[in-house]
C-alpha cells in the first residue's frame, strides 16, 4: 500500500500538489522502486528514451530550426505528448573541471557560469559550460512548449574529472560505458551547480527530474571500485552489507541536494527519483533505512 494513499485518506479535500509536497509523502513502496512523481498533464503521452537525438540531428548550424525539424514537430504535435524526456549528460555540458578563480577564461565554444562573483550565491564554483549544449536544449524546450509538452530530465553521466579515476565502468557491446560512474564527494558541489544551472535556465518548462539513470543497476549507478558493478557467479549478488550501504549512501547524498536546488528555483512540480530498495533474503522485509536517509535531510 502506498504511503501516499494512506495520507490522502486522512486529508481529503487537499489538492494533490499539497499532499505530494509533504516530506516523506507521495512514496509508493515497491520491492525495487520508489517513485515521487509530478502530476502528468493530460493528454498523457511520455515519449521514449533519448529524445534529444533526433532534434539535435535535424537542427541547423548554431542550433537553429530547419524546415525538416519544424515538419517533424508538426507531426509530433498530433500525438499530443504530455511529457518529453531527455538525457542531460553532465559530461557533455562540462568536460573540463570547475575552478574557484573568478577571472577564469573559458575556451572557445564554452561560457562562464556564473559570470561574476556577484552570482556566486547560487553556485559553489565557476564553470565553463558548453554553449552548443545549452543552446540545443534552449531550442528543444522552446519547440516542446510550442506543442504543449512538458520537459523531463535524466541527470547523470558525470565527467571523468568528477568521478573516481578507477571507476571501471562496464562492457556494453563493443564499448566500455563509464556514464554511470557517480560523482565523488569532492565533486558534489559541482553536481549541485549543474542542477542549479538547469533549474534556473529551464524552469518552469522543465518540471520533471530523474536523479541518475537506472539506479537499481550497479552498472548505470556505478559506485566502483567501492562497490562491484557486475553480478557474481550464476547472477548472484556479490554485495556485502557495507557495499550496499555505500550504494545507498551515495544516492541518499544526491537526491536531497537535487531537491533543494530545484525547489530553490521554484520548480513548481516534483522531483522524480528512482531508488533501489534491498529486499532482504532472511527476514523478507524491505530495507527502509534508505527512505530515512533520503528524507531526514529535507
Amino acid at each position: 500500500m502506498c504511503i501516499r494513499d494512506r495520507y490522502q485518506r486522512r486529508v481529503r479535500g487537499k489538492s494533490r500538489f499539497q499532499i505530494m509536497s509533504k516530506p516523506m509523502l507521495g512514496l509508493c513502496l515497491w520491492p525495487m522502486l520508489v517513485a515521487v512523481a509530478a502530476p502528468i498533464p493530460a493528454p498523457q503521452g511520455l515519449q521514449g528514451h533519448d529524445d534529444e537525438n533526433w532534434p539535435v540531428t535535424l537542427m541547423g548550424p548554431n542550433q537553429t530550426v530547419t524546415p525538416t525539424l519544424s515538419e517533424r514537430y508538426a507531426v509530433l504535435a498530433t500525438m499530443h505528448p504530455g511529457i518529453r524526456r531527455y538525457n542531460m549528460y553532465w559530461s557533455a555540458f562540462e568536460p573540463t573541471p570547475s575552478s574557484n578563480d573568478s577571472s577564469r577564461v573559458c575556451a572557445p565554444g564554452y561560457e562562464l557560469h556564473p559570470l561574476s562573483p556577484g552570482g556566486m550565491h547560487d553556485f559553489h564554483r565557476f564553470h565553463c559550460y558548453s554553449t552548443a549544449q545549452l543552446r540545443q536544449f534552449d531550442l528543444i524546450f522552446s519547440l516542446d512548449r510550442s506543442i504543449g509538452a512538458q520537459g523531463a530530465a535524466i541527470l547523470y553521466s558525470a565527467p571523468d574529472w568528477a568521478t573516481e579515476p578507477n571507476c571501471t565502468g562496464f562492457v556494453f557491446g563493443k564499448d566500455r560505458i563509464r556514464a554511470g560512474c557517480v560523482p565523488t564527494s569532492g565533486a558534489m558541489p559541482d553536481y549541485e551547480d549543474m542542477v542549479t544551472l538547469f533549474a534556473s535556465r529551464y524552469s518552469p518548462h522543465l518540471k520533471h527530474y530523474i536523479v541518475w539513470n537506472e539506479v537499481a543497476s550497479a552498472g548505470w549507478m556505478d559506485c566502483s571500485p567501492q562497490v562491484p558493478n557486475r553480478a557474481g557467479p550464476n547472477g548472484e549478488s556479490p554485495l556485502t552489507e557495507l557495499e550496499f550501504e555505500f550504494w545507498v549512501n551515495k544516492y541518499a547524498e544526491m537526491v536531497p541536494v537535487s531537491y533543494t536546488h530545484l525547489r530553490a528555483h521554484e520548480t513548481p512540480e516534483h522531483l522524480v527519483c528512482r531508488l533501489l530498495l534491498e529486499k532482504k533474503k532472511k527476514n523478507k522485509h524491505i530495507h527502509l533505512i534508505t527512505l530515512i536517509k533520503l528524507y531526514s535531510s529535507r
